[in-house]
């Protein structure tokens, strides 16, 4: 099966496999923002650079994970695609629909909206009538 096999300024990261199906990536997300008071630290502005290795196993739709260190401006990132029968197991795995997917989703709104000004207001736990029996 497909691998990718990742080193950092000559360290071994980790050699991440999905299986015969899936999606594998590994690479390096950079961003910079700018603005008048940025959440959650109200900075006027953030800037991340990070190395990702994850994967997606589509029958099980389960999200894969490996552990990856801090990248800085000068490190060296080495990625190598080859065919390996043993991968090593994923640092973390959960669920597209779990509960960690929707805490996630939960996050980014919560962010969001604190970014536009916005007040979010949870609904009241309600009830299960289902639950109670008839009289």
């Amino acid at each position: 099966m497909i691998a990718f096999s990742v080193t950092h300024n000559g360290q071994r990261v980790c050699t991440a496999s999905v299986g015969p199906v899936g999606v594998l990536t590994a690479g390096l997300v950079w961003v910079r923002r700018v603005g008048a008071s940025l959440p959650p630290t109200g900075e006027t502005e953030q800037v991340e650079l990070e190395l990702n290795v994850g994967a997606l196993h589509s029958p099980t739709k389960e999200h894969l994970t490996w552990d990856t260190p801090q990248v800085c401006v000068g490190d060296k990132v080495e990625i190598t695609v080859h065919e390996i029968e043993n991968p090593e197991a994923p640092t973390d795995r959960y669920e597209a629909d779990g509960p960690a997917v929707q805490e996630a989703q939960k996050r980014h709104v919560r962010r969001m909206a604190a970014l536009w000004g916005w007040t979010i207001t949870e609904p009241q736990a309600r009830p299960n009538f289902m639950t109670h029996a008839k009289s």
